[in-house]
């Protein structure tokens, strides 16, 4: 038997899904023909509730209950930044399965040459970075601006970079360039702390802990302003936010082995 992911169950799953993506995505081809004709609301419409769709049958799959607070905290339309702290790759999952419509993602170059998923990505106006070029990643962050503004989307980011290498779920140190469009565009930041989905990558995800404790919980704080910080004042805010995002984890932190 394996362990995690990589049970029997769990690898059809994956297949399945693959499968999905891609029949959907073949679906909907049509939604590069709606954009063609400035249809561009509507084909995001279309590709949010397809992915809404998607993400949450991954998590009903793990027979796993997502809990939301401070969804009212999310403006109601962008350009913004939502800034999660990162556990595992279904961190995207929950976000885009139970939080509203109209976020994109700042996400690694290779996640863009896997079929099905670089087609959604691309479709909720997501953006590639390298994270080995400096003068790439400003040229992403430029693209970002003006794409967020004109579509009046959200984009979230990770500002640690990369998923913790605690197995309980501490933050990692922030990178300072993850507030960039906040300080530079005056786009306001949304902070946000999860907590759960890294046991989806560990053995007592499975068959051990019953389905009523399986559960992932997702704070969303109120909106706060960069605009204009340099220097000193910006390394302060990014410290603070860290500490905000830290301090709402441990609030929410779920132990899947003890019920709660």
């Amino acid at each position: 038997m394996g362990l995690g992911l990589f049970t029997a169950s769990n690898i059809f799953w994956l297949l399945r899904l693959g499968v999905m993506m891609n029949y959907k995505a073949f679906r909907l081809r049509h939604l590069s023909r709606m954009e063609a004709r400035g249809e561009h609301a509507k084909a995001q419409a279309l590709t949010d509730a397809c992915t809404r769709q998607m993400s949450r049958y991954c998590m009903e799959h793990f027979r796993v209950r997502v809990e939301v607070e401070g969804v009212e905290n999310i403006p109601a339309e962008g350009p913004y930044l939502l800034l999660s702290n990162h556990q595992s790759m279904y961190d995207i999952t929950a976000i885009v399965g139970y939080l509203p419509a109209g976020l994109g993602f700042l996400a690694k170059r290779e996640l863009f040459r896997l079929p099905g998923m670089a087609f959604f990505l691309r479709h909720m106006v997501s953006f590639p970075l390298d994270r080995g070029s400096a003068a790439s990643a400003r040229e992403t962050m430029e693209q970002m601006a003006d794409t967020l503004r004109k579509h009046k989307r959200g984009i979230v980011i990770f500002p640690e970079g990369t998923r913790t290498k605690d197995p309980d779920g501490a933050l990692g140190p922030f990178k300072a360039g993850s507030v960039r469009l906040a300080t530079d565009a005056g786009f306001p930041i949304v902070p946000v702390a999860l907590d759960g989905t890294r046991l989806l990558t560990s053995p007592r995800a499975f068959g051990k802990v019953a389905e009523e404790r399986r559960v992932v919980r997702i704070r969303v704080f109120p909106p706060v302003k960069a605009e204009g910080l340099r220097g000193k004042e910006r390394q302060a805010f990014v410290q603070a936010l860290h500490a905000q995002i830290q301090q709402g984890r441990e609030e929410i932190k779920v132990n899947w082995e003890a019920g709660e």
